[in-house]
């Protein structure tokens, strides 16, 4: 990309302004687009690490409580059996 001086910019016709105006709003157009679908796929993976990490806390409820649950119920057993 070329970039020009002040001195340059001040000697340009109104119609060479115009058309970099122009490509500079169609740029910022595409910018802005970009950035709004980059902006939904960041909310999407936010959402889906939620939705993972509620999952693992389920899953390590589960793993963990009912691991804990059968070595409550062996040392109650154990406890009735020896008395």
């Amino acid at each position: 990309m070329i970039q020009l001086s002040d001195e340059q910019l001040n000697n340009l016709d109104k119609e060479a302004l115009v058309i970099i105006v122009s490509s500079l709003q169609d740029q910022l157009l595409a910018l802005q687009s970009q950035l709004d679908h980059a902006n939904a796929q960041l909310s999407d993976n936010n959402r889906q690490i939620e939705l993972l990490t509620e999952q693992i806390r389920i899953m390590n409820q589960r793993f963990f409580g009912l691991k804990s649950m059968a070595s409550s119920l062996c040392l109650i057993l154990s406890t009735k059996l020896n008395t």
